[in-house]
């Protein structure tokens, strides 16, 4: 059984995989509802490797969606809203 803070920490990095996938231009639909399939195990799945597993998957395929296929990483659309440190 998984305590409430690590389930948490593993929803949060879902989550935020989830989301880069969804912003991504080149995401389809079927990749979107596997990542929320993911997403839905964090959640509901009691065994702490299941959970932890699908965050695993969730981020693979978000860093792969991000890498191009030189081994480069794709420039991000979005742009920063503040600079560091101000």
């Amino acid at each position: 059984m998984m305590e409430q803070h690590e389930r948490s920490e593993a929803i949060g990095r879902a989550q935020l995989a989830r989301k880069a996938l969804g912003e991504h231009p080149r995401s389809s639909r079927r990749e979107f509802g596997h990542a929320r399939d993911y997403l839905d195990a964090c959640y509901s799945a009691g065994d702490r490797d299941w959970v932890w597993d699908s965050v695993a998957k969730l981020e693979s395929r978000a860093t792969r969606r991000y890498v191009a296929p030189s081994g480069e990483r794709c420039e991000r659309t979005e742009t920063p809203t503040s600079s560091p440190g101000v």
